[in-house]
């Protein structure tokens, strides 16, 4: 245990080479800019993908309203047949 807080105080005590000038000026920002842009790029792709769930689930919901209305129909056809033939008094 000794020996490991022995080679953190070390690591500590180096220090980080720093950066030229001109490179510290622009690369705080260029970094903010770039991790704006990446976090951008995936709200746009979960933008997409969640717009093609909703086609999909629109066509789907589509799809079972037809077959319901055909249903309703055969129904009230049945209905309306079985009345009409049915014996009146």
């Amino acid at each position: 245990m000794g020996a490991l807080l022995c080679m953190l105080s070390i690591r500590r005590s180096q220090s980080m080479p720093t950066l030229p000038p001109g490179l510290s000026e622009w690369a705080t920002p260029g970094l903010v800019l770039g991790l704006f842009g990446l976090i951008w790029g995936e709200v746009k792709a979960s933008e997409g993908r969640l717009r093609a769930d909703l086609k999909a689930s629109e066509a789907r919901q589509e799809k079972r309203n037809d077959e319901l209305r055909a249903e309703i129909k055969e129904l009230r056809d049945l209905i309306v047949k079985n009345l009409s033939t049915a014996k009146q008094p």
